[in-house]
Formats: C-alpha cells, structure tokens, sequence
C-alpha cells in the first residue's frame, strides 16, 4: 500500500513524498500426512517387524522409528526416508531385529521439510513366543560370493540348516552344534547361479527362514525378511 504525502520546503514549493508500507508475510510449510494403516507391530523369532503405510504425503522429509521399554522414554531406532509428496498409497517396513524383550513401545517421529516435528501414536509388541534361538545379525541378503549370520542361542543345541531354490529343489543341508550364545555362521554361494533362495535353520523343531538373492556384480541392497514357520517340526 502507497501513500503520497506533501510538504513545505525552504523555497515555498511542495515536495512530494512517496512512502510505501510494504506487508510481509511469511508462509510456513507444514507436512501433511493421512495414514490408511496405522503403526503397528508383529512379533517374529527374529525380533519385532513394524510396519505403517500412508495414503498421501506432502513435504516429508523422514521417519524416525523410536522404541521404549516402558512406554515412557523413547530413543531413536531408525530412520526411514519419506515420500515428500505421494498421492499414492506408501508402505513403510522396518525390523527390529534381535529384539527379545518381554513387552516393546514403538512409535514414529515424523520430520517435515521444515523440520517441524509430529509423533504418532504409540505401538506395542508383546512376546509370547519361546525361543531356542533368534537371528540377531546378518550380512546383505543380497550376495555375491557368502552370506554371514549370527545366531544366538539360549542352550547348547543341534541346529539344522539348509539352502533351498524356491522351486523346492534343496540345494544343500548341514548340521552344527550350538553354543549357548553367539555362534556365526557362513554360507558359500560362489557356485550357485544367481537368484533367490531360502535359507531354513530348525532348531528341536522351531524353525526360522531367510530369503537370499545371488547376484553377479556389485551387491544391491535388499530389505532382510525372515518368516517363522507354524508348527514343529522333527528334525
């Protein structure tokens, strides 16, 4: 807005004075998020897959996945890049692999472009499961040459594991006793040709699977997924 303004100068002229009122105004952007399928979790022997899945984003920058003990105190799991802007239906995935806690909190700390900050509400996983061991750690599930796994078992134990093509066709199956704790484990695919295979370990009939890529080249990251298998097994 402008307005004009005069007056009197020495020699008895009218001066004329042009002042502007400039109006500012800023526009702060904030992230906009709607959900089709809230966050929640599922307990696995391996540890606690949790999963959300949004049906429209603007301006998300991350996730960050946090996890508590008591529901009370959370610290920073993972973070997740976001879509920033999706009109189409997103799902996140994340596994927490290890986790053997009786009762687990999650929840989801959402960053915006702005770095404005919004949580979800809370999650939580309960185990009811026994386990004889758990997958704690793994190398890329994508490999060229070896796959390297830890296993952590609870008591001196025989464990069974094989490598199967995904027609059925086992490629090999071994036996290795257990220690109670760490106990690593290598897989040789140097001779195998490329493509995925199921790892299966059974331990006294509790028995867990990883899903393996054989790749030629430079390794490409693929999400670890494990699933447990119903029932017991004799092994």
């Amino acid at each position: 807005m402008a307005t004009i303004k005069t007056k009197p100068a020495k020699n008895g002229l009218p001066i004329f004075v042009l002042t502007t009122l400039f109006i500012f105004t800023t526009f702060f952007a904030k992230a906009d998020v709607e959900y089709s399928t809230p966050l929640h979790g599922k307990e696995f022997k391996m540890g606690n897959r949790i999963e959300w899945k949004t049906a429209y984003e603007m301006d998300t920058k991350m996730f960050i996945v946090e996890k508590s003990d008591d529901g009370i105190n959370f610290y920073m799991e993972r973070e997740i890049q976001a879509a920033g802007i999706s009109d189409k239906e997103k799902g996140y995935r994340f596994m927490d692999v290890g986790n053997n806690n009786e009762t687990t909190f999650y929840r989801l700390r959402l960053v915006d472009e702005d770095e404005t900050e919004s949580y979800s509400a809370i999650a939580m996983v309960k185990k009811t499961q026994s386990n004889n061991f758990q997958i704690v750690r793994m190398s890329n599930t994508s490999a060229i040459k070896t796959f390297e796994v830890t296993l952590d078992a609870l008591s001196e134990k025989e464990l069974t594991f094989s490598l199967e093509k995904f027609n059925g066709e086992k490629v090999f199956s071994s036996t290795k006793p257990l220690i109670n704790g760490l106990n690593e484990i290598e897989i040789n695919l140097e001779d195998e040709l490329p493509g995925k295979y199921r790892l299966v370990f059974v331990v006294e009939g509790e028995e867990e699977e990883i899903i393996l890529r054989k790749v030629d080249g430079e390794e490409t990251q693929k999400e670890n997924v494990a699933v447990k298998k119903k029932g017991n097994k004799k092994g």
